[in-house]
């Protein structure tokens, strides 16, 4: 359903809910090692359609989505405006990158805050409310025409991490119907790359 739980709650204010759940997650994330301030950059960027990420299987799956909901207006709508956005030559990418931060530690650890950040519907441990990659991990989706998201990291503990991840609606493939949420990576257990040399290089 294109309706979901987490994106719905930013559609009223996407762009100042944007702003404040990544600068909040920046600064929750702080490297107390660092005397340096904690530092946010939001970057508009235009890549060429051949660099995104899996691109021909992207555009499989919209028209899978659109093929499996021909009855559903807004669904349509969305497919289609999507559809669009990724067949031109440049696509717009808003590029958010924080500096100053321990980075997004544990990857390929379950619960770890890399995962809870990828995968988890919502998850949040932290007592003061603040997050954690709880639900306000969905801010960006609600200001992606595309539902998607390419996470990248370099944390503290020297590891480097990259993965897309599309919250998009079920449809069929293969015969059966599948989840909504799709994974750019290893395809093995959805795991992130953590080769430098296999991470795209427009990321």
């Amino acid at each position: 359903h294109l309706n979901q739980p987490g994106i719905e709650d930013f559609r009223n204010t996407p762009i100042i809910s944007l702003a404040r759940e990544i600068c909040q997650n920046s600064l929750d994330a702080k490297d107390v090692v660092n005397f340096a301030p904690v530092e946010v950059e939001f970057k508009l960027a235009n890549i060429a359609k051949d660099a995104f990420p899996g691109h021909a299987d992207y555009i499989r799956r919209l028209n899978a989505c659109i093929a499996y909901q021909p009855n559903s207006p807004k669904t349509q709508a969305f497919f289609k405006r999507a559809l669009q956005v990724v067949s031109e030559h440049q696509i717009p990418f808003l590029m958010i990158s924080d500096y100053q931060t321990t980075g997004c530690r544990g990857v390929g650890i379950k619960d770890s805050d890399w995962y809870k950040l990828t995968h988890t519907v919502g998850s949040s441990d932290k007592p003061d409310g603040l997050g954690s990659f709880g639900i306000g991990k969905f801010a960006p989706y609600a200001n992606s025409d595309l539902r998607t998201v390419f996470y990248s990291t370099r944390n503290i503990d020297n590891e480097i991490a990259f993965q897309g991840v599309s919250r998009l609606i079920s449809h069929e493939w293969d015969k059966r119907v599948t989840r909504g949420t799709g994974y750019f990576g290893l395809t093995a257990k959805n795991e992130p790359l953590t080769e430098p040399a296999a991470i795209p290089e427009a990321f």
